[in-house]
């Protein structure tokens, strides 16, 4: 009898719970629509730096002789006050936030992950191009710029047909990071576990460094020098024509080399190793893993 008069109380108390808690929950899981846009002027501006916390970011050219920044999607009913859409001018650099009023990037109770940042510029050769988020994904496509910079902690980046004439820089921790067609002097990728993909990527000189990623790269033109890193992630690389020059050298501690190339005369090659030329070897591919392997075709 005890127990049942127990069990009728506890679903008494459980009802009483939904049913005054129900209206709260409601509200505080609320989503409300965020839809700003901020034009600027792009006369004066050859940089431009976005910054945010979760929101994803895109930036594209456009015919217009302005910058229109976007902030869409929805978000937290909660969140809506204490985000903004912020742009402001340093000289000729662009700073384009969207975090919260207290300005820092980090993660937080509730989030702007469902927010787009959509970004679209002047089509010209910029200074510099720098982006940052913490979880949002980064999607950059057909800009020219002196240098480019991209920081994620988990968001992914895709970066196509860009143009750097220095440098461009892109570090994740465990985001993935996909670059297809872009024409770039000298390239770095710094990444714990993400994965690394590359597509047409036309280079002097790059270096890709990973710790538990795979790194897959199609080559449709030779490179100056190139120097991956792995611990145990994989590396493959596939040319679309054998190359006319290449220096080979792979050293793996478990990891093993199955190269696939025509008249390549090795100097060196082991089940951990190996070292190899094509024609004169001006061209230098240089692989080290602990237990990843090499494959090249």
């Amino acid at each position: 009898m005890k127990k049942m008069i127990f069990a009728a109380s506890l679903v008494l108390i459980i009802t009483a719970v939904y049913v005054l808690g129900k209206p709260y929950y409601h509200t505080e899981f609320a989503k409300a629509e965020v839809n700003e846009e901020v034009v600027s002027e792009a006369a004066n501006i050859d940089a431009l730096s976005v910054q945010t916390s979760s929101a994803n970011v895109k930036i594209v050219p456009d015919t217009a002789d302005t910058i229109t920044v976007r902030a869409t999607g929805m978000i937290d009913k909660k969140l809506k006050g204490k985000y903004r859409l912020k742009t402001k001018e340093n000289g000729s650099v662009l700073n384009i936030k969207y975090l919260t009023n207290e300005n820092t990037v980090g993660i937080k109770f509730g989030s702007e992950k469902d927010i787009n940042i959509h970004v679209t510029v002047p089509k010209k050769v910029y200074r510099e191009l720098a982006v940052s988020t913490t979880s949002g994904n980064i999607e950059v496509e057909n800009i020219s710029a002196h240098n480019f910079k991209s920081k994620t902690t988990s968001g992914e980046q895709n970066i196509r047909e860009i143009e750097t004439e220095d440098a461009l820089s892109i570090h994740t921790t465990s985001g993935d990071v996909k670059l297809t067609r872009n024409s770039v002097k000298f390239f770095s990728i710094d990444s714990t576990s993400g994965n690394v993909e590359t597509e047409a990527l036309n280079c002097e000189n790059g270096k890709i460094h990973i710790t538990s990623g795979t790194v897959k790269m199609k080559q449709s033109s030779e490179f100056k020098e190139l120097d991956i890193g792995t611990t145990s992630g994989d590396v493959e690389m596939a040319f679309e024509k054998n190359p006319e020059s290449l220096k080979i050298d792979f050293q793996g501690d478990s990891g093993k080399p199955s190269i696939e190339l025509q008249d390549v005369m090795y100097k060196d090659k082991g089940k951990n190793f190996a070292k190899g030329i094509i024609g004169n070897g001006a061209n230098a591919l240089k692989v080290k893993t602990t237990s990843g392997d090499l494959a090249i075709r």
